[in-house]
């Protein structure tokens, strides 16, 4: 019989190679995700949560917004946004309605500090008394001499569509895109064994 012998050498180095092109590849992605979501994070504190959409009052919410790199199988997921319970209704709107007592208490000016922050709930102020003003109940108080109205009584408030986060992914997805991109083109790069 005529026949080829054939013989593979080095497969070890080639199967050990590939193996590390994979680890490299993997790495490069993670870190497109995780700097695009750095960036989209970053973008909604300085864009978004500095006065340009919300009044930013205490920083609660900007401070809040943080971000995590999932590994589902062979994908990278981030996932850019905020623990805060208040978020969800500046970012889509909606009714607040009264649950632990009969009314809401929205504070009035003489409530809250020049930055906008309440002083105290409602129940640890001193001296108050409720009264109706055209068909508005105020708790007024009289802490510091003269009668002052505080808070404004109320069952429900609606509270409309501020949204930060959507408008900044839109406003930001180029440059996520080329960011992702160029972390493609490494990749590339390190498969053709030239990282």
């Amino acid at each position: 019989m005529v026949g080829v012998n054939m013989k593979i050498e080095g497969i070890s180095e080639v199967s050990n190679r590939i193996k590390e092109m994979k680890q490299s590849l993997r790495i490069e992605r993670r870190k497109a995700i995780e700097n695009s979501s750095v960036y989209l994070m970053n973008y909604i504190q300085d864009k978004k949560l500095s006065g340009q959409v919300l009044k930013r009052r205490t920083a609660r919410l900007a401070d809040s917004i943080g971000y995590k790199v999932e590994e589902k199988g062979t994908s990278f997921i981030g996932r850019v946004g905020t623990p805060v319970v208040y978020s969800v209704i500046h970012e889509t709107g909606g009714t607040i309605r009264a649950k632990n007592a009969k009314y809401l208490t929205i504070p009035l000016s003489d409530a809250m500090t020049p930055a906008g922050v309440v002083r105290k709930p409602a129940r640890q102020w001193a001296d108050t008394f409720v009264r109706k003003i055209r068909n508005n109940l105020f708790i007024f108080s009289k802490e510091s001499g003269s009668p002052v109205p505080i808070f404004l009584l109320k069952k429900s408030v609606n509270i409309p569509k501020r949204p930060y986060i959507k408008p900044a992914l839109q406003e930001t997805k180029d440059k996520i895109f080329e960011m992702i991109g160029e972390a493609v083109k490494i990749s590339v790069k390190i498969a053709n064994g030239e990282k």
